[in-house]
């Protein structure tokens, strides 16, 4: 196993944009690179990356900020604070790789920024090389190529310390595609009524909360309609993640533009757009919001609470869910939405619960 840190600092100092640093970030990105603690303990742990930060500044690579230097960092008893020596760069590749490798990948931004042509940033390139290479490559979930290729599973997501292997593949031009991989839908919890297959299902309710998620659940085993809509089946899009989530759909049905499809979620501005994003992502399914369900919460709530912080206003958005209660007959609760938005107030689906549900009127 080799022990020295040295590559990974130097892919470390390449990628910070400001020439400041700390130990602390350089610590937590060595880490980070070495998979986890342990790892990094077998490598040498602090003791090693100690000596190959004093190496770099042997090399006058980096040197500690002198206004700061009685700041210490304690697991290292080095100064905390450090700052890169600006340098020539000269290329490091050859020329024959760099040509070799541009048979499949865009090297453009390495020639242009020589920088970058570190030994990490090299063994990136040569184990995408060797998989174009490489014929008859199955389809797989991106998280399964990442790991394939650099021993990542979460390679693509952006980090804390800058690193962005999605940025890294847009560099050289190479997509998901490329690579055989894909992102799969996230599944989702649903339920048909009384075990109901998924091809005679008609009518979906998509619902945005768990627990009014589990209220009609149990509902449907006693009952075959919910506030008047026939369901034969509930979705849990888990709030926020619906919009994404809601792609499964089309992994459940054979067909899932012939099916019926109801949204309902809090009465809010974030309930708002959460549908008016699914509502236009999803515009061949034509998902409608389960009217009867909302007017139902608006009768049962006669003094709705305050919207807490953190929620945006999106007027587009409300208008879209708006246009559902178009009908001559929707004044009432047309006006009192209308209200709601202006004094900025919200009713949870939570206001309606399993008693509520299942109460005989």
């Amino acid at each position: 196993m080799e022990r020295s840190f040295r590559r990974i600092i130097e892919s470390f100092l390449l990628e910070r944009k400001q020439l400041g640093f700390t130990l602390e970030a350089l610590e937590e990105y060595v880490i980070g690179q070495t998979k986890n603690m342990n790892t990094y303990i077998d490598r040498g742990g602090n003791g090693q990356l100690k000596k190959d930060i004093l190496s770099f500044q042997e090399e006058s690579k980096i040197t500690p900020v002198k206004s700061k230097i009685k700041e210490i960092h304690r697991a290292l008893l080095l100064p905390n604070h450090w700052r890169k020596n600006k340098e020539k760069t000269e290329e490091t590749w050859t020329r024959s790789y760099v040509l070799t490798r541009m048979t499949k990948l865009d090297l453009k931004h390495f020639i242009r920024y020589p920088g970058n042509q570190t030994a990490l940033n090299k063994d990136r390139i040569d184990a995408i090389y060797s998989f174009l290479e490489t014929p008859n490559r199955e389809l797989v979930s991106a998280e399964e190529r990442m790991y394939e290729l650099f021993k990542k599973e979460k390679w693509l997501l952006p980090e804390p310390n800058g690193e962005n292997g999605q940025r890294f593949l847009s560099k050289i031009k190479i997509s998901l595609d490329d690579l055989k991989a894909k992102k799969f839908p996230e599944p989702i919890p649903y339920e048909t009524r009384n075990r109901m297959p998924l091809s005679e299902v008609q009518t979906v309710l998509i619902i945005e909360n768990n627990s009014f998620y589990h209220s009609v659940r149990r509902s449907l085993e006693v009952q075959e309609n919910i506030a008047g809509i026939p369901v034969d089946m509930i979705v849990y899009a888990r709030g926020k993640q619906t919009i994404a989530n809601l792609e499964y759909l089309y992994a459940l049905f054979e067909q899932p533009t012939q099916k019926q499809y109801y949204y309902v979620g809090d009465l809010d501005p974030e309930g708002y757009s959460i549908f008016a994003q699914i509502r236009r992502k999803y515009d061949d399914l034509s998902i409608n919001i389960a009217k009867n369900i909302y007017e139902w919460m608006l009768r049962e709530e006669p003094n709705p609470p305050v919207v807490g912080k953190g929620q945006r206003k999106n007027r587009q958005d409300f208008q879209l869910f708006l246009h559902q209660f178009d009908k001559v007959g929707n004044a009432e609760e047309r006006a009192k939405l209308e209200n709601m938005w202006k004094e900025n107030k919200r009713i949870p689906q939570e206001v309606l619960n399993y008693e509520k549900l299942t109460r005989k009127k």
